[in-house]
C-alpha cells in the first residue's frame, strides 16, 4: 500500500526513523485466491506480532536509532496490531491507531500503558467508529492517557 512507505517518509522528514514490516512476506505472490485465503486464515495475530517484533528489534540495534521507547502506528488491522503489540511488549512510548479493525476488543488492549491516540471516521463502513470509542473509554477507565479523534462522515481509510 502506497500510504505505508509514504507515512515512513513523512516520519523521516520529521526526524524519526520509520519501519514498515512486511507482515505479508510469506503470502504466495502468484497464489490462487484459495491459496491466499488459506494463508490469511492460518496467519494469526501471534505471527504478525512476531514480524513486528523482529522489525522493532532490528531498529533497536541500528546505529542510527536512539535508545529509548518507540512509537507504533497502524491503519485498520495494523491499528489493531499496534494496540496488541503495545499490550504485549515493553518499550512502546506511544500508540497511534487509525480506523482500528472491528474485531479488536477492549480486553485485548487493556494492558496498553503507553499514551494512545485513536483516529476514526464516523462514516466508516468497514469498522464502526464505536470500536475506537469503546477502546478509548476502556483505557481511560483504567487510568491511561488516550485521545480519540473522530472525523465526521469520513469513511474507512
Amino acid at each position: 500500500e502506497e500510504y505505508i512507505p509514504n507515512t515512513c517518509a513523512a516520519l523521516a522528514l520529521g526526524g524519526f526513523v520509520g519501519l514498515a514490516p512486511d507482515i505479508y512476506h510469506a503470502l504466495p505472490v502468484d497464489g490462487s485466491r484459495e491459496q491466499v485465503n488459506a494463508f490469511l486464515a492460518a496467519h494469526t495475530d501471534r505471527n504478525y506480532l512476531a514480524d513486528i517484533r523482529a522489525g522493532a528489534d532490528y531498529l533497536r540495534g541500528h546505529a542510527s536509532v536512539a535508545a529509548g521507547p518507540m512509537g507504533i502506528l497502524g491503519f485498520c488491522s495494523g491499528g489493531r496490531r499496534a494496540l496488541l503489540y503495545a499490550a504485549a511488549f515493553d518499550g512502546i512510548g506511544a500508540v497511534v491507531a487509525y480506523h482500528t479493525a472491528s474485531m479488536t476488543t477492549t480486553s485485548e488492549v487493556a494492558a496498553v500503558r503507553a499514551p494512545t491516540q485513536l483516529h476514526h471516521g464516523t462514516g466508516d463502513k468497514v469498522s464502526p467508529h464505536e470500536v475506537s470509542l469503546a477502546i478509548a473509554k476502556h483505557l481511560r477507565d483504567l487510568g491511561r492517557t488516550v485521545e480519540a479523534h473522530l472525523y465526521e462522515g469520513a469513511d474507512h481509510g
